[in-house]
């Protein structure tokens, strides 16, 4: 329960479908050829950029749902805490 709440990535998160661009639209590519284009054109049109506001309500929305879960739980214990406490006396 506790890795739910972790700040690791997933081992097998794939970063390709939100940041490379699509090859399959473009069956033919042209060759780059570096003595006449700069590389930094060549690399910015290879991905595609996605602005840091994006992200960052994506990052506020993952916050959101770890708060709202914590709540639930903790309204849940609070509501059952009598409960809870006879069912581990009779464990005892």
């Amino acid at each position: 329960m506790f890795s739910f709440f972790s700040n690791r990535k997933p081992k097998k998160f794939n970063y390709k479908p939100r940041y490379q661009k699509d090859s399959e639209g473009n069956e033919k590519e042209e060759r780059l050829s570096f003595r006449n284009k700069k590389y930094s054109d060549a690399m910015y049109n290879r991905y595609e950029r996605v602005p840091f506001n994006d992200l960052k309500k994506e990052g506020r929305k993952r916050i959101m749902i770890r708060v709202i879960i914590l709540a639930v739980l903790l309204i849940v214990i609070i509501v059952y805490l009598e409960k809870i406490e006879e069912i581990l006396k009779k464990i005892e």
